[in-house]
């Protein structure tokens, strides 16, 4: 979670100047209204929002915290075929079917392979979806061989 950044948009940050509406967004001269509402935000309110809350304490560069609020869920089901041929030969074979959920795998990009961030630090519930340590499938096949 990075703690030393705030959202223009989000409400929890009102001491700072947060909660603002976006900009509205014309796509051409004629859509531009003649009068604009006094509740909408202005370029100077986001000129003026510090996205840096802790910024005040001196603070000025990225705060990272590793809270233990992830949370995963692991569904699966398998099969064993176990036999035993004849003259010492030994045969088995697993198989099986999984799903991994999660919201928390790799959050703080300390792996290339999985450089994955939260979209809002501050909220890891929207982070839900399948983990980067799903293993859908696994097939594994051994045998052994009992020498004379």
């Amino acid at each position: 979670m990075r703690l030393n950044s705030a959202s223009a948009f989000d409400p929890r940050f009102k001491n700072l100047g947060g909660g603002l509406t976006p900009l509205p967004t014309y796509f051409s001269a004629a859509d531009v209204p003649a009068t604009v509402t006094s509740s909408a935000s202005t370029l100077l309110n986001f000129d003026n929002f510090n996205p840096q809350p802790y910024s005040v304490d001196g603070f000025l560069g990225n705060l990272t915290t590793f809270p233990a609020i992830g949370s995963g869920i692991y569904h699966s089901g398998s099969v064993d075929f176990m036999h035993r041929l004849a003259r010492g030969l030994f045969f088995r074979a697993n198989y099986t079917f999984a799903k991994n959920i999660d919201n928390a795998t790799n959050e703080l990009f300390s792996s290339i392979v999985n450089p994955r961030r939260a979209q809002d630090g501050y909220n890891f519930g929207n982070e839900r979806g399948l983990s980067a340590l799903n293993n859908r499938h696994k097939l594994a096949i051994t045998w052994v061989y009992d020498l004379p």
